[in-house]
């Protein structure tokens, strides 16, 4: 179940097997114990694979990596760098 080219992070939501039945965080429909779901640890959420907001939430969560890794992140990991502009109001 990976990230493909994206790093691993403590937190970062993944797939799980679920051990209890749940209900699904979006949808409220039921996760049987032993099925996937897509889960995000700091929030304790779960998402249903088999409603579909599972692939969803991966999703969202894929498009905002992708985001982070074009743009950089607040710790200036990305090789953006905003242009400086005078602050003299002559544009």
């Amino acid at each position: 179940m990976g990230y493909g080219r994206f790093s691993k992070f403590v937190g970062d939501p993944h797939w799980i097997l679920v051990r209890w039945p749940t209900k699904c965080d979006k949808c409220g429909k039921p996760i049987a114990k032993g099925e996937q779901a897509f889960y995000y640890p700091h929030g304790k959420k779960m998402y249903g694979k088999a409603c579909g907001c599972g692939e969803a939430a991966r999703q969202d969560f894929r498009n905002m990596a992708e985001q982070e890794e074009f743009c950089g992140n607040a710790s200036g990991g990305g090789d953006y760098e905003p242009e400086l502009v005078p602050d003299d109001g002559n544009w």
